[in-house]
Parts: structure tokens; C-alpha cells; sequence
């Protein structure tokens, strides 16, 4: 909702066909059968938003490597594309991981990034090579060993009491940003906001 309302362009490839009825007014929101080509159409423009970058940094004789250098030395603005994947453990059973790492990868610095969710994680979803690609993790809900420690290398150098007694709470959120684990309270989504992107309406 945040992305939406800062301009962005979404994606959704909505594994359940749950946000499908809540965005489709204000994103572009595919079934998994048609997922494997979005992110190959995501990677192709990440690819040639890299040209673009060689080509500036090669006329202006100075580095040029992300969206955020080309819109320095041009001054044009590179639109922000975000591809959200919702329910991660059923996209994994109909589109290889690969092409998803390989967007992350190629999309990072072209300003293409992805957001993935699942209420359950296993080892085999979520891999040491896809997991290094997030540089944001989030886990909301009951305090779960297991599922932290996959989403959290490291996690032992924190008090698991604390967690235990933090969790389970609507909003209560362990985040890792870039390495550095915290805990926050998310702010909650009124029902009105829901349905005003239902309409169409983004305020």
C-alpha cells in the first residue's frame, strides 16, 4: 500500500487469489500460471535499465551503476517497479526459485525490487542463496524456533525470552535490515483503507 501510494508500479502474483480482490484496481495482479513470464519480462527491463547505466556512465566518462546514479547525472527518473509474491511455499511448487533470485539479482540496482510472503517457511522454500537476497526480513506472529532461525542466521546472539514474550501480539514484527535484528510494532491497516483500494481510490 505504501508502494502504491509513493507512485510505484506493482506487480502481484497472488499464488491464493486473495489480493487479487483488493488491488486489482490500482496493481497488475497474475496467477501463478503466468508468473514464470512476468519475471522474465522483470528481468529483461532490470537488463536493459543496465545498458542504459553502461551507456550513460560511458558518454558522461563517470560511474553509472544504479537508478539512483542515472537520475543523478540525468536527471530523469527511472519508474520504481515492485513485484510482490504472495504465499511463497505454493510459488515454489509451480516456478522454479531461480528465476525469482535471478530477478532479485538483476533488479536490485535497476530499481526492481520484490517482496515475498508466506505464513510458513521451510528450509527447501527458502534456501541460504535465495535468503542472502533479502536484505529486509520480517516475521510477524507466534514465537516459532524453527521458522525464525530459518529466516535468521545468527539469531542465537539474541535473547529468545524476549522474543517469546514480544511475539504473537497483531503487529509485534521481528526485522532484520541489513544484518542489524530489531523489534517494532507495525502500524495496523484500517478496514477503510482496504476498501478505498478495493475502489481504486490511493490516498
Amino acid at each position: 500500500m505504501r508502494r502504491l501510494r509513493g507512485g510505484q508500479k506493482v506487480y502481484i502474483i497472488d499464488s491464493k487469489v486473495e489480493l487479487t480482490q483488493l488491488f486489482r484496481k490500482v496493481a497488475t495482479c497474475v496467477t501463478l500460471n503466468l508468473a514464470e513470464l512476468l519475471l522474465e519480462d522483470m528481468v529483461k527491463l532490470a537488463k536493459e535499465r543496465q545498458e542504459l547505466f553502461n551507456d550513460t556512465a560511458e558518454k558522461l566518462t563517470t560511474p553509472c551503476v544504479n537508478h539512483g546514479d542515472y537520475f543523478k547525472l540525468t536527471g530523469e527518473k527511472l519508474p520504481i517497479i515492485c513485484v510482490v509474491v504472495e504465499e511463497l511455499i505454493l510459488f515454489v511448487d509451480e516456478v522454479p526459485l531461480n528465476s525469482l533470485i535471478k530477478l532479485m539479482v538483476a533488479g536490485r540496482s535497476a530499481g526492481v525490487f520484490v517482496v515475498a510472503c508466506t505464513q510458513y517457511l521451510k528450509a527447501d522454500i527458502f534456501p541460504r542463496k535465495a535468503s542472502q537476497n533479502f536484505h529486509t526480513r520480517v516475521f510477524l506472529g507466534p514465537y516459532d524456533d524453527i521458522q525464525l532461525r530459518l529466516m535468521f542466521q545468527g539469531l542465537a546472539k539474541v535473547d529468545h525470552e524476549d522474543l517469546k514474550l514480544f511475539l504473537g501480539p497483531v503487529g509485534k514484527a521481528v526485522i532484520d535490515e541489513n544484518g542489524k535484528l530489531s523489534t517494532r510494532t507495525m502500524p495496523e491497516v484500517m478496514d477503510s483503507e482496504l476498501v478505498s483500494f478495493m475502489k481504486g481510490e490511493i490516498k
